[in-house]
């Protein structure tokens, strides 16, 4: 009888453990997310989103990564990070080489981070950037761009999309509708 428990109370211990080191269920919401996106120019008087200071840790998102240099000045920053491949995931995490674009060049530095799928959305293991740089995000066809449940600051705390003509248009404030794009 003892042992029974003693097993028992071995195999909670355990699965706690477990959960408690999945980024699935532990990841961080990223900072302007709102931002993030490809089709999201840096205004004249915006200061750019920068992942400089970011701290290291998993970060969840509904978007992927950008699979393509987006541009300068994109995404709300100056130097957008993105990633050499498209992001596919298996059971566990992946390598994904991230690279760095400044005006003349594409892929002027480049790291690894890791990404792993979470059901509907992926999580990123992310390291610091370099100073007016971060991570950015492109809605794919069939993503759902606006997240219905806003917190007070007017976003969701779980990941979640905005439209990129929204965001264009007023300033990182979602339409209160969803959208799927096609």
């Amino acid at each position: 009888m003892a042992n029974s428990i003693y097993v028992v109370l071995f195999s909670i211990v355990c699965i706690k453990v477990s959960l408690a080191d999945d980024p699935c269920q532990t990841y961080k919401s990223f900072p302007s997310e709102d931002r993030r996106d490809t089709l999201y120019e840096l205004g004249d008087s915006e200061s750019p989103v920068s992942d400089k200071y970011i701290a290291e840790a998993w970060y969840g998102s509904l978007m992927g990564l950008a699979t393509s240099p987006p541009g300068a000045y994109k995404c709300g920053t100056f130097f957008p990070v993105w990633a050499k491949q498209e992001v596919v995931v298996g059971d566990g995490s992946v390598d994904v080489t991230v690279c760095t674009q400044i005006p003349d060049n594409d892929c002027a530095e480049s790291f690894i981070i890791k990404a792993k799928e979470c059901g509907s959305y992926k999580v990123y293991d992310l390291k610091r950037t370099a100073a007016d740089s971060s991570y950015c995000f492109a809605a794919k066809d069939g993503d759902l761009l606006c997240s219905q449940s806003e917190s007070s600051s007017g976003f969701s705390s779980q990941p979640a999309h905005f439209q990129s003509s929204e965001i264009r248009r007023n300033k990182g404030i979602c339409a209160r509708t969803c959208v799927t794009v096609y």
